[in-house]
C-alpha cells in the first residue's frame, strides 16, 4: 500500500512535469517555425553572405595566431569545427548549411530556455517545492524554502531539457518495479 502512495504522488508531480514540457516544445516548435517563415518570405538573413564574412574573420584571426601553434589548435578546435568541413582536397570549406544549422540549434536552445522560463514564472512553478511537499522527508536532508529564485532557474533549466529525460526515467522505474514484484513473486 505504502509502495502504491509513492508511485501515485510521483506520477502526479511527473504529470506536471510532463505538461510544462510538453507546453514549452510546443513553444519552440512555433517560434522556429515563424523565424523559418519569415526567413524564406524576406530572403533574410543572407547566408552566404554570413559564410563569407565569417571566413573573412577566421582567416584574419589565424594569421594573428599563426605565432603560437597552441592558440591555433584552440582557435581550430573551437570556431573553425563549428561552421567548416574538411574538402577532398584538405582544405578546410566554409559551409552555409552549416552555419544555418547551429544558428537554429542555439536559437532554439535560447528559445527553449526563455519560454521555460517564463512559464515558471508566469505560473510560479517550482519543480523543487512540488516534489517536498509531497515528500516532506526530504526536508530533513535540504530545505528549498530559502533558495525560491533558485528553485525557479533550476526548474526552467528541468523543463528545458524537455520530456525524454522523463520518459527514460519512468521506463527506468517501471523495469525496477516490474523486476523487483518478479522476484517478490517467485519467493
Amino acid at each position: 500500500m505504502q509502495e502504491e502512495f509513492f508511485i501515485t504522488r510521483l506520477t502526479a508531480i511527473f504529470f506536471s512535469y510532463l505538461v510544462g514540457a510538453l507546453l514549452v516544445e510546443r513553444i519552440v516548435e512555433i517560434a522556429v517555425a515563424v523565424l523559418k517563415y519569415f526567413e524564406l518570405k524576406f530572403k533574410r538573413p543572407n547566408w552566404n553572405l554570413i559564410a563569407e564574412e565569417m571566413r573573412i574573420r577566421f582567416e584574419r584571426l589565424y594569421e594573428l595566431q599563426s605565432i603560437e601553434p597552441k592558440a591555433h589548435k584552440a582557435l581550430d578546435m573551437l570556431l573553425w569545427n563549428l561552421i567548416t568541413v574538411v574538402s577532398e582536397s584538405g582544405k578546410r570549406v566554409v559551409m552555409t548549411d552549416l552555419i544555418r544549422l547551429r544558428f537554429y540549434r542555439m536559437t532554439s536552445l535560447l528559445i527553449t530556455f526563455l519560454s521555460a522560463l517564463f512559464l515558471t514564472f508566469m505560473i510560479n512553478y517550482d519543480f523543487i517545492s512540488i516534489v517536498v511537499k509531497a515528500y516532506p522527508d526530504i526536508l530533513k536532508l535540504f530545505d528549498p524554502r530559502p533558495y525560491q529564485g533558485l528553485n525557479i532557474l533550476l526548474t526552467a533549466f528541468a523543463l528545458s531539457f524537455g520530456v525524454q529525460p522523463l520518459h527514460q526515467f519512468i521506463s527506468r522505474l517501471e523495469k525496477r518495479l516490474e523486476s523487483k514484484t518478479q522476484t517478490g513473486g517467485a519467493q
